[in-house]
């Protein structure tokens, strides 16, 4: 494995050329620099999603979604684990993955809180009591430590109402985020209460919400799917509560049109013609909050793709660019900024504080065989 030491400057240089000048309400100049690159020599496709300070280890998506790899920082494939499908540590769906405490963890859909062991057996594991299912999936950790207990999202009870689907989400829409274990007892609560302030509540349907809930120390953020918006919860006596909604002013940015719970079955029909945008990303950087955005298309836009190919859906990933608004743990906006073009971007973020992305090898129309980590600074100028 080889560490490439140099600046990649030909990226930095596409960085700065398309650095935008009118910063949102900003205070100070920020850019998003290459420091450095890192060559992992893997056959194939992976998608980095985590890291482990303790470990000081990545953790990637390899050859589906089964497989995961550990990578050091120096590019070198550690280990992998290919989970089970059959017997007593079969996964049947990982709703979330990622490290605690430095173990890899997987919140199960029928398991529940799990920790995998090298060859991919289940070496602890809570479970979550009562009958429960979960709709879709999540992003950001699969399960947090409160004190003693564990917070993780919260599942669904009783009997999916297919009859009535739109009103099954309007109550999902009012419930809380994130459900609490007492490990020993096994008794449940929730907590962090659904926004107020979210366009889910605004009384239309807009589909699955794709909550992902971000932790550092006693900050907790949560952000949604298609929104311009992130919501900051303060940890207190246990409980997490809504301190502040942080409202991004993206004016250009393309949103879906919500429709009556009634006729949530037209919702795509509606929008079949455009691509919302929103917050894709979100991560802590340098004493920042990266909030990581496209602004969608319209239906014009949207016209020179064929979705109905792979191919297609690409070419219109990487024709909505992407862009960072710069915020300080108080959600004071200090930039908006554009992302480099070409990479596969993801949330994480190494111990240096650098943000760790992945080339994207089909935008630059290329077939390595290895993949490239590129790991980004926040710079002040």
């Amino acid at each position: 494995m080889i560490r490439l030491f140099f600046v990649v400057m030909a990226a930095v240089f596409l960085i700065a050329c398309n650095k935008t000048s009118d910063k949102t309400n900003s205070r100070n100049d920020y850019a998003l620099e290459i420091v450095d690159s890192i060559r992992v020599d893997y056959l194939g496709d992976f998608y980095l999603f985590d890291y482990s300070p303790k470990r000081n280890t990545y953790l990637a998506k390899g050859h589906g979604d089964l497989e995961f790899l550990f990578l050091d920082t120096i590019g070198n494939v550690v280990d992998s684990v290919v989970f089970k499908k059959d017997g007593p540590d079969a996964i049947t769906w990982a709703q979330a993955a990622g490290f605690v405490d430095g173990r890899l963890a997987l919140l199960e859909r029928v398991k529940g809180l799990l920790v995998v062991g090298e060859e991919g057996e289940v070496v602890d594991r809570t479970k979550i009591p009562g009958e429960y299912y979960y709709l879709n999936g999540f992003g950001g950790k699969p399960y947090f430590k409160l004190g003693d207990e564990l917070v993780y999202y919260r599942p669904e009870r009783g009997e999916i109402n297919y009859e009535d689907f739109g009103g099954m989400m309007r109550a999902i829409y009012q419930r809380p985020i994130l459900e609490v274990q007492d490990p020993n007892t096994g008794e449940i609560r929730n907590t962090m209460p659904f926004p107020a302030t979210s366009q889910f509540r605004d009384g239309k349907y807009y589909g699955w919400m794709y909550p992902t809930v971000k932790r550092k120390g006693k900050v907790w953020v949560l952000y949604f799917s298609r929104e311009y918006q992130f919501y900051i919860y303060e940890e207190k006596n246990g409980e997490l509560n809504l301190r502040q909604t942080v409202k991004m002013k993206v004016p250009d940015g393309v949103k879906f049109q919500g429709v009556p719970f009634d006729k949530a079955d037209q919702f795509e029909e509606v929008n079949r013609s455009i691509r919302s945008g929103g917050i894709s990303e979100l991560l802590f950087c340098g004493g920042k909050i990266l909030a990581v955005y496209s602004k969608g298309m319209g239906e014009e836009e949207t016209s020179l793709f064929d979705f109905e190919t792979l191919e297609g859906k690409m070419e219109a990933y990487w024709a909505d660019d992407k862009f960072v608004q710069v915020f300080d743990m108080n959600g004071q906006v200090l930039a908006d900024i554009p992302c480099p073009k070409g990479m596969i971007l993801g949330d994480v973020v190494n111990g240096q504080g650098q943000w760790v992305t992945t080339k994207g090898q089909e935008y630059f129309g290329q077939e390595e065989d290895w993949q490239t980590l590129y790991l980004i600074e926040l710079v002040e100028e």
